[in-house]
Protein backbone atom coordinates (compact mmCIF):
# COMPACT_ATOMS: atom_id res chain seq x y z
CA UNK A 1 0.00 0.00 0.00
CA UNK A 2 1.46 3.18 -0.93
CA UNK A 3 1.06 5.99 2.61
CA UNK A 4 1.60 9.33 1.84
CA UNK A 5 0.74 11.02 5.17
CA UNK A 6 3.78 13.01 5.44
CA UNK A 7 3.72 14.47 1.96
CA UNK A 8 2.41 17.37 2.14
CA UNK A 9 2.79 18.54 -1.35
CA UNK A 10 -0.21 17.35 -3.08
CA UNK A 11 1.01 17.88 -6.89
CA UNK A 12 4.22 15.66 -6.21
CA UNK A 13 1.90 13.12 -4.37
CA UNK A 14 -0.76 12.79 -7.75
CA UNK A 15 2.83 12.52 -9.44
CA UNK A 16 3.67 9.25 -7.24
CA UNK A 17 -0.06 7.96 -7.39
CA UNK A 18 -0.08 7.85 -11.22
CA UNK A 19 3.57 6.11 -11.83
CA UNK A 20 2.47 3.53 -9.06
CA UNK A 21 -0.70 2.93 -10.53
CA UNK A 22 1.02 2.60 -14.07
CA UNK A 23 3.84 0.22 -12.46
CA UNK A 24 1.35 -1.74 -10.45
CA UNK A 25 -2.14 -1.27 -10.93
CA UNK A 26 -3.17 -3.53 -8.24
CA UNK A 27 -1.14 -1.82 -5.58
CA UNK A 28 -4.14 -0.14 -3.20
CA UNK A 29 -3.36 3.78 -2.35
CA UNK A 30 -4.53 6.13 0.37
CA UNK A 31 -3.29 9.63 1.10
CA UNK A 32 -5.03 10.30 4.92
CA UNK A 33 -4.41 13.93 4.11
CA UNK A 34 -6.13 14.14 0.69
CA UNK A 35 -9.47 15.83 1.86
CA UNK A 36 -7.28 18.93 3.04
CA UNK A 37 -7.55 21.65 0.52
CA UNK A 38 -5.03 24.54 -0.20
CA UNK A 39 -8.39 26.82 -1.62
CA UNK A 40 -6.21 26.95 -4.73
CA UNK A 41 -7.08 23.82 -6.51
CA UNK A 42 -9.20 21.00 -6.40
CA UNK A 43 -7.12 18.10 -5.86
CA UNK A 44 -7.28 14.76 -8.31
CA UNK A 45 -8.62 11.35 -6.57
CA UNK A 46 -8.64 9.92 -9.66
CA UNK A 47 -5.53 6.73 -8.29
CA UNK A 48 -6.81 7.23 -4.59
CA UNK A 49 -8.43 3.40 -3.71
CA UNK A 50 -9.28 4.31 0.05
CA UNK A 51 -10.38 7.47 1.87
CA UNK A 52 -8.07 7.54 5.11
CA UNK A 53 -8.44 9.20 8.49
CA UNK A 54 -6.33 9.56 11.50
CA UNK A 55 -8.43 9.99 14.86
CA UNK A 56 -11.32 10.52 13.21
CA UNK A 57 -14.74 11.94 15.67
CA UNK A 58 -17.55 9.47 15.25
CA UNK A 59 -19.28 12.25 14.13
CA UNK A 60 -17.14 12.96 11.30
CA UNK A 61 -17.52 9.24 9.85
CA UNK A 62 -21.35 9.40 10.22
CA UNK A 63 -21.05 12.23 7.97
CA UNK A 64 -18.36 10.46 5.57
CA UNK A 65 -20.20 6.96 5.52
CA UNK A 66 -23.68 8.85 4.88
CA UNK A 67 -22.59 10.96 2.11
CA UNK A 68 -23.20 14.06 3.80
CA UNK A 69 -19.42 15.21 3.32
CA UNK A 70 -18.08 18.03 1.26
CA UNK A 71 -17.06 16.88 -2.17
CA UNK A 72 -13.50 15.91 -1.60
CA UNK A 73 -12.15 16.73 -5.24
CA UNK A 74 -11.92 15.87 -9.12
CA UNK A 75 -12.56 12.03 -9.27
CA UNK A 76 -14.41 12.22 -5.83
CA UNK A 77 -16.76 8.97 -5.98
CA UNK A 78 -17.71 8.63 -2.61
CA UNK A 79 -19.78 5.84 -2.59
CA UNK A 80 -17.13 3.32 -4.41
CA UNK A 81 -14.26 3.47 -1.89
CA UNK A 82 -13.57 2.26 1.52
CA UNK A 83 -13.29 4.04 4.78
CA UNK A 84 -9.85 2.89 6.42
CA UNK A 85 -8.76 4.10 9.90
CA UNK A 86 -5.42 4.41 9.01
CA UNK A 87 -3.98 5.11 12.53
CA UNK A 88 -6.32 4.80 15.66
CA UNK A 89 -4.04 4.20 18.47
CA UNK A 90 -0.65 6.42 19.45
CA UNK A 91 1.97 6.43 21.89
CA UNK A 92 4.64 8.31 22.55
CA UNK A 93 7.42 8.36 25.30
Amino acid sequence: MVHGQRVGIWRGFEAALRWTKAFDPTRLTHYESAIYTDGERSHSFSDIDIYSRMYPSIESIREHLSGDHADYGEGDDHPRRPYLLCEFCHAMG
